[in-house]
């Protein structure tokens, strides 16, 4: 075994991981709205739900995901249809948001009344009914260990990439839910809420064409 270059598969397989989350998304969108308008639990609430969906994600490709998917290529077009219809709803839910006059009071800034595990459950579902994170999660892994590695490295690159992941998600919850953000949704909620809309609809329909076009 080249340690050398295990070492180098490894920090292509970290880079990349970094890349395609810390690149803005549903869930970074979803992440950024939710903590200027609601404050800092919520965000980081639903930034922990998206850890886990991805991390499930991750631990799924690590013990042979690729070959499920290749067997039942159903099952991710199920995914994809979950997933294009709860991105639908979220769409509405900031498109409605942004039509609405509601100022954010300063006692809202912290706490919308909603629980911890409310927001949990919506950062799962918008990664666990992403199909684009399953084989985002499948192409990580397959930068990172090829015949040769060793037994180890594929859930050393699941760890590394849960501890990358709370870094990055929750770099976003934090940042987006200080003060200065805060005031900044205020002046601009329409705007942000209207940007996480088409964000969402965007994704469900980068999920739902392809489906519909082979119907």
């Amino acid at each position: 075994m080249n340690l050398h270059f295990e070492v180098s598969r490894l920090i292509l397989a970290f880079s990349t991981y970094v890349f395609v989350t810390a690149s803005p998304g549903p869930a970074n969108m979803a992440i950024m709205a939710t903590s200027m308008n609601f404050g800092r639990m919520p965000g980081v609430a639903l930034a922990s739900g998206v850890i886990a969906g991805s991390q499930f994600w991750g631990i799924s490709a690590a013990i042979g995901l690729s070959s499920v998917v290749a067997h039942y290529p159903a099952a991710l077009h199920v995914i994809s249809t979950l997933g294009g219809i709860y991105f639908i709803w979220l769409a509405y839910k900031a498109l409605k948001a942004a039509l609405e006059d509601r100022k954010l009071e300063p006692a809202q800034a912290g706490e919308d009344g909603h629980s911890f595990s409310r927001y949990f459950m919506q950062g799962l579902g918008i990664h666990l009914l992403n199909p684009k994170a399953i084989l985002g999660w499948l192409a990580v892994i397959a930068l990172g260990v090829d015949a040769g590695s060793s037994a180890y490295a594929t859930f050393l690159i699941v760890f590394g990439c849960f501890v990358l992941g709370v870094l990055v998600f929750g770099t976003y919850a934090f940042a987006f839910s200080t003060p200065v953000m805060i005031r900044l949704y205020t002046s601009a909620k329409r705007w942000i809420q209207l940007g996480v809309g088409v964000m969402f609809a965007i994704a469900a329909f980068g999920l739902l064409a392809p489906l519909l076009s082979r119907a």
